[in-house]
C-alpha cells in the first residue's frame, strides 16, 4: 500500500511516504527502485527528490542504476539536491570494500565538489553545503584526510584551506565531541590564516 503511493500526484503524500520509508526501509522490488528513479528524475518537490536519494542508497545499494542517478544529481541544477547526491555517493563507496577503482573516482569527484567552496563562492550553501561534502571525504578514511590535508596545504585558496581545516580540526555531528585546551591550541597551530610560528 505504501510504495504505491509513491506514485501520487499528491507531493505531501509522496514526501510523507518518502519520510516513513526512511525510518522503516523501502522496500527492495523493482516497481519501488523505478519509483524512487522516477522521483529522483523528475519530481518538482526538492525534498521528494532528497529523501528518494536517502532510500534508493540505504535499500539498494551502490548498484549502476543508483549511482548513475546519483551523479546525474550531483550534476543537477537544485544545489542542495547536489549535496544530499554527493553525500550519498560517499555513504556508498568510501567503505573499505568498494571496489578500489569506484572508490577512488568517488574520492576525486567529492574533491573537486569540495572545491567549489573555495574562494569566490557563489553556491546559495556555500554557509554549509561544505561541512556535509567535507564530512564526505573523511569517511574515505586515511585517503580522505590525505586529500583534506592537500587543500590545507594550498595557500593559493585561503577560503577552501580554512573550510578543510575545519572539516579536519574542529569537528561536527550528531554526538558532543569533547577536545582539551591542549587539543584545541594544537589543531589552531595548522589553522591557514594563523601564523603561530612568530
Amino acid at each position: 500500500f505504501l510504495a504505491r503511493q509513491l506514485t501520487t500526484k499528491n507531493a505531501e503524500i509522496r514526501e510523507f511516504i518518502l519520510h516513513c520509508f526512511k525510518l522503516i526501509g523501502a522496500p527492495e522490488t523493482p516497481g519501488v527502485e523505478a519509483a524512487l528513479l522516477e522521483i529522483i528524475r523528475n519530481d518538482a518537490s526538492p525534498y521528494a527528490r532528497e529523501l528518494a536519494l536517502v532510500n534508493l542508497r540505504s535499500s539498494f545499494g551502490a548498484t549502476a542504476k543508483s549511482l548513475a542517478a546519483i551523479r546525474d544529481c550531483i550534476n543537477g541544477k537544485d544545489e542542495v539536491v547536489q549535496v544530499r547526491a554527493a553525500s550519498a555517493l560517499a555513504a556508498l563507496l568510501s567503505r573499505p570494500d568498494a571496489p578500489p577503482e569506484q572508490r577512488e573516482r568517488a574520492l576525486l569527484e567529492l574533491t573537486q565538489f569540495f572545491r567549489q567552496y573555495g574562494d569566490g563562492c557563489q553556491r546559495s550553501d556555500r554557509d554549509w553545503g561544505w561541512r556535509e561534502i567535507g564530512h564526505g571525504i573523511l569517511n574515505f578514511g586515511d585517503d580522505g584526510r590525505a586529500v583534506l590535508n592537500t587543500l590545507l596545504a594550498d595557500r593559493q585558496d585561503v577560503r577552501l584551506a580554512t573550510l578543510a581545516w575545519y572539516v579536519l580540526y574542529l569537528p561536527q555531528g550528531d554526538k558532543l565531541e569533547s577536545i582539551t585546551a591542549d587539543q584545541d591550541a594544537k589543531a589552531h597551530r595548522h589553522h591557514p590564516g594563523i601564523d603561530f610560528a612568530q
